[in-house]
């Protein structure tokens, strides 16, 4: 998987073993395109979100996201998760 995805196999080896468990868009779009699959697929399948419960927005972010260039993604896929973890602090 490293090689197919040109990640370190120490990040591949942290993920498998679940001691990585905080992904960037960048580094899961590499993942997808080498086993060939979307993102939204590897989502669906592996956290049991099936898209027909995502709501509109969200299903538009996912898109927007994965159609950009991967580094302004990741960029813009920071600052959503730093506005996230921001609003969990306040409404815990």
């Amino acid at each position: 998987m490293a090689e197919y995805s040109d990640l370190s196999t120490n990040f591949i080896s942290k993920l498998e073993r679940g001691q990585k468990t905080n992904i960037n868009l960048l580094k899961l779009y590499a993942i997808c395109q080498a086993l060939g699959i979307s993102i939204s697929e590897l989502l669906q399948e592996e956290n049991n979100i099936s898209l027909e419960t995502l709501t509109p927005s969200t299903l538009r972010l996912i898109h927007e996201l994965t159609a950009m260039d991967p580094i302004p993604s990741e960029r813009i896929s920071q600052h959503i998760l730093l506005v996230l973890d921001d609003f969990k602090m306040v409404y815990k």
